[in-house]
């Protein structure tokens, strides 16, 4: 201490510098000499330094382990992919497909009990920790049943008690098992866990063309700013499985078309879901616009359709009500264009997925789709609309069975068509009644407008194809030629015998 006061501050701020760098570097010495873990993925539990962590929230009917692991750093402009993923099939591939994307990724994996709780959060971390991708990008979240009393601190009192037991080896579950898989909620949970101001909503082995983030990352920040519910939106491709490397860019996507070896997503198995209009033009064209935009404003035209999309992360949810493998997905661009957003088609950018779908092997899509329509009972939807263009939007957005009801408006409380009067109370009565209610249909109550309008020769809902209404009341079952009119409407027995007819 005497040799200390003796110096100069400069020069004791520069002894106790090298002192520090001597300390650290006899640290990393004797950490490189340590036996080091030899990170092999494992699905067995181990021993986890606190692996709760205060992370544990209930989310009904679940229990959320959040940022089980988390990244390195948080960068706002950029594109979260979120996704989810069976615990049953969680493995290697997210790595891939951390590593393929090079940006946020917030991951739920979804368990069917504790018992796999402990070996999920190791490989997890395992990953992380031998996987310098994984450390910089990967969110990930675990998604497990609640107790019934909505108290989820039994997760961090119970599992340890499963240390030690293989519950985390390869297993298939059955049709009813899978049948349950809350897909919707774990889709919301990685979304509400992102933390950057884009968001693109995938499936496990989504994989994208070179540099797709970077480039969309930069048109979102423009997009987005002009226009707020713009969604962006690409096409979606499968490749064979014997092709080794995904496509760069589109040329090469082109030539493994031209060879049978890549096809527009499903376009084997259920061809319309995800086909885009021009893809030639599209994969031939070298120059787009200088946002990079191939088509603006294309119109969601058919219910069917599940365009993928890059969009601001505070998008609607997901429907969580809806079942898994019937329209889980689909609901979400429902409500997106019920909710006045619009599509712009991206150029130049892609998704593919390994694996070429057919017909032929999708029955257990099939299987849990019939457990699930025989488990959730289906009822009548019932909606209303004012004019031609509502109801044109409805027609363009419903999908399965439609009837329609066509009636004179309201004015004053009441029709301006005395057989719309005597007919309307029929109608509702009759979609009231028990065996018309459980119709897997939607019946749409359309007011045509005041009598000027109707009457007007040229009323759309007197030309167009489809209706070709010649007079109120009139209920038809839309794309079928079947109708009955007048005084048909207001029989009860005519009225339940049209609509239980299939």
């Amino acid at each position: 201490m005497e040799i200390l006061r003796g110096l100069t501050r400069s020069a004791r701020l520069t002894l106790c510098s090298l002192y520090l760098f001597a300390a650290i570097f006899i640290f990393f010495q004797w950490f490189r000499l340590q036996p080091q873990t030899n990170f092999l993925y494992s699905n067995y539990p181990s021993n986890l330094p606190n692996p709760f962590s205060n992370k544990i929230v209930f989310y009904e009917p679940h229990c959320v382990h959040y940022d089980v692991i988390s990244p390195n750093k948080v960068e706002f402009e950029r594109i979260t992919q979120a996704l989810h993923v069976s615990a049953d099939i969680l493995d290697e591939r997210i790595i891939e497909q951390v590593s393929n994307w090079n940006a946020p990724v917030s991951l739920t994996v979804v368990l069917r009990n504790i018992h796999q709780y402990l070996c999920t959060v190791k490989f997890l971390t395992l990953i992380r920790e031998k996987h310098p991708i994984i450390a910089t990008y990967l969110r990930a979240h675990i998604l497990l049943p609640a107790s019934n009393d909505q108290d989820c601190s039994w997760v961090s009192e119970t599992a340890p008690s499963f240390e030690g037991e293989e519950r985390c080896l390869p297993y298939t579950p059955s049709i009813e098992e899978r049948a349950v898989y809350p897909a919707n909620v774990a889709r919301n949970i990685a979304r509400l866990f992102s933390t950057t101001r884009f968001v693109v909503i995938t499936d496990y082995e989504h994989l994208f063309n070179e540099g797709f983030e970077e480039k969309v990352s930069k048109i979102a920040s423009v997009q987005f700013t002009r226009n707020p519910k713009s969604l962006l939106v690409y096409r979606i491709f499968e490749i064979d499985d014997t092709v080794n490397e995904i496509p760069k860019d589109k040329l090469e996507l082109h030539d493994m078309m031209q060879e049978g070896k890549a096809v527009v997503f499903h376009a084997r198995y259920y061809k319309g879901a995800h086909e885009i209009p021009n893809l030639e033009e599209w994969l031939n064209k070298t120059t787009s616009d200088s946002l990079g935009i191939f088509a603006r404003d294309v119109k969601y035209n058919r219910a069917t359709w599940e365009p993928q999309f890059v969009s601001l992360s505070d998008i609607p949810l997901h429907d969580e009500a809806f079942p898994f493998q019937i329209r889980d997905n689909t609901v979400l661009r429902w409500e997106l264009c019920r909710a006045g957003y619009t599509l712009d088609i991206l150029d130049d950018v892609f998704m593919v997925h390994r694996g070429i779908k057919t017909r032929n092997i999708v029955n257990d899509t099939k299987k849990i789709q019939i457990y699930n329509r025989k488990k959730y009972k289906m009822t009548l939807t019932k909606k209303t609309v004012n004019g031609y263009e509502a109801l044109k939007e409805i027609l363009g957005t419903t999908s399965g069975r439609i009837f329609i009801f066509f009636s004179g408006s309201h004015v004053d409380g009441k029709s301006w068509c005395p057989d719309c009067v005597r007919a309307e109370p029929v109608v509702d009565k009759v979609t009231s009644e028990a065996d018309v209610k459980n119709l897997t249909a939607t019946f749409v109550t359309c007011y045509v407008g005041l009598r000027d309008y109707w009457k007007d020769q040229k009323c759309p809902f007197r030309t167009e194809d489809g209706f070709k209404v010649s007079c109120i009341p009139t209920v038809i079952e839309w794309a079928k030629n079947r109708r009955i009119i007048d005084a048909e409407v207001s029989d009860e027995k005519t009225l339940k015998e049209f609509l239980l007819n299939q």
